[in-house]
């Protein structure tokens, strides 16, 4: 009897369309479009690479505009840590010599925090305390790695809401609450000579802005202030304000050039990466029916049989940042159960070759040979390292400070190709990335669904760029 091939019982399948993610397969399945060897490791993970759909949708929205160089800073300006000093840099330390206050706004990676690590460094030399203040506890905890790395572990202190380490420390790094309350209770050592209030626009923040607040006023009239953030739009009234609390002038110091230009895009699976207007116009022609059965069929071909605009998950975003070696990336989520799904969701994959696989095994066995038994012992570390083993992190604040500690040195340690985080990772943490991804334009404030801000936007997006390795930043 011969096959009824009609449509009586329904349409026929449809052969899928090759995906990015066609080539990222797990052991035993067979990639789409690739070489006839994947390289994998011995768990039999798949290494993510590039196939020819990625590099010709990328080639076809590769557009870049050109973008003016900064202007280049004074060939005799001098060195700090091996370093030449921008001219704006050289600027600020002259002000912090003459023992006056100043506010230092320049953009993420132009080398804020130079400033600070050099009055930290001149207050050592003459005997003098400095406190370091952050408002998050993982700035606090890089910047004490930092600091002890450099002048040992008996000149470093931390104060933080998880440790209390060597409070009579010649610097000490703390947040911003724990300096506030000390300033409240007169516990402030005469001894101290200058604050460094890194990021400084919290002032701003409607809900903890106050205590930023308490801590300008509330300082003594003999310390003096380094300010430092990338993001305050209203920094002169702000030195303006100081100026009327404290009866002395208050610098300003500003940087508005990237040294790595940073290129703004939308991603969408179909069209790949494009400006907003491009978005916006490839949604309205979505919405309109077709003109013909010629276009009609275009768009099933395009879009699936009934034309309808399919969803881009991250890993169709991650898959083709890959094609395009556009990694170390840096994925936002306004979510902690999200980041950790959104890091298992490469069960299976891998972002490192078996030489880079080889290299994170030694660095994570070095990583808990140094945390020791509390980081082993950790019931999240055991999914945490499995994940790193194969160039992918989450990180949050929800995670134990032991694991966020490891994370960080992980990453620190360019190892994490791919980590999964919420904002809090984007305050300050000096970990520069290629590239920057935003899941999506609204956030959950604690009350409601709101569009983020333009400052907690360009927070986020100034990790992309690593100054010295990369051309431009996305």
């Amino acid at each position: 009897m011969k096959k009824n091939k009609s449509n009586r019982f329904g349409p026929k399948k449809r052969k899928q369309r090759s995906t990015p993610l066609d080539v990222i397969t797990t052991k035993g399945q067979k990639a789409k479009n690739s070489p006839q060897e994947w390289p994998t490791s011995e768990e039999g993970h798949r290494y993510v690479k590039a196939i020819a759909r990625d590099l010709n949708l990328f080639r076809r929205t590769y557009r870049l505009k050109k973008v003016q160089k900064p202007p280049h800073s004074n060939p005799q300006n001098p060195l700090f840590k091996g370093l030449q000093l921008d001219d704006f840099q050289v600027q600020a330390v002259q002000y912090l010599d003459q023992g006056q206050d100043c506010l230092v706004a320049a953009h993420t990676g132009n080398g804020k925090t130079l400033i600070a690590d050099y009055l930290v460094d001149k207050a050592m030399q003459e005997g003098r305390q400095v406190f370091y203040t952050a408002p998050i506890k993982a700035l606090s905890n890089q910047k004490y790695r930092d600091y002890c790395s450099a002048y040992g572990e008996e000149s470093v202190g931390l104060l933080t809401g998880d440790h209390q380490i060597n409070r009579l420390a010649s610097i000490i790094v703390m947040t911003t609450e724990i300096f506030r309350n000390m300033l409240i209770e007169k516990d402030v050592p005469p001894a101290l000579s200058h604050v460094v209030f890194d990021e400084i626009h919290y002032l701003n923040d409607p809900e903890r802005g106050a205590v930023w607040e308490e801590c300008l006023i509330l300082l003594p009239p003999q310390v003096r202030l380094l300010g430092l953030s990338a993001t305050v739009p209203n920094i002169d009234e702000i030195a303006q304000w100081l100026s009327h609390v404290h009866n002395r002038p208050v610098p300003v110091v500003k940087y508005l050039h990237r040294h790595v230009p940073l290129e703004h895009f939308y991603y969408q699976k179909d069209i790949g990466l494009g400006t907003s207007s491009q978005m916006i116009s490839f949604w309205n022609e979505m919405q309109e029916p077709p003109k013909d059965l010629a276009e009609q069929k275009l768009r099933e071909k395009k879009m699936g049989r009934h034309g309808l605009i399919g969803m881009t998950s991250h890993r169709y975003l991650i898959a083709c940042l890959a094609s395009m070696e556009l990694i170390p990336a840096i994925y936002f989520l306004f979510s902690r159960a999200g980041c950790e799904q959104a890091a298992n969701d490469w069960r299976g994959y891998t972002f490192l070759s078996l030489q880079d696989q080889e290299k994170a095994e030694t660095t994570l066995t070095q990583i808990e040979e140094k945390l020791g038994s509390a980081l082993i012992n950790s019931t999240t570390w055991t999914t945490m390292r499995d994940l790193l083993v194969r160039g992918i992190a989450f990180h949050h604040a929800g995670l134990p400070p032991i694991v966020k500690q490891a994370v960080e040195e992980a990453f620190g340690r360019a190892i994490v190709r791919v980590l999964y985080a919420t904002e809090t990772f984007a305050v300050g943490i000096n970990y520069p990335v290629k590239t920057v991804c935003i899941d999506s334009t609204t956030k959950f404030d604690g009350k409601s669904f709101r569009v983020m801000t333009g400052t907690e936007y360009h927070q986020m997006a100034g990790r992309a760029g690593r100054r010295g390795m990369d051309d431009r930043a996305w």
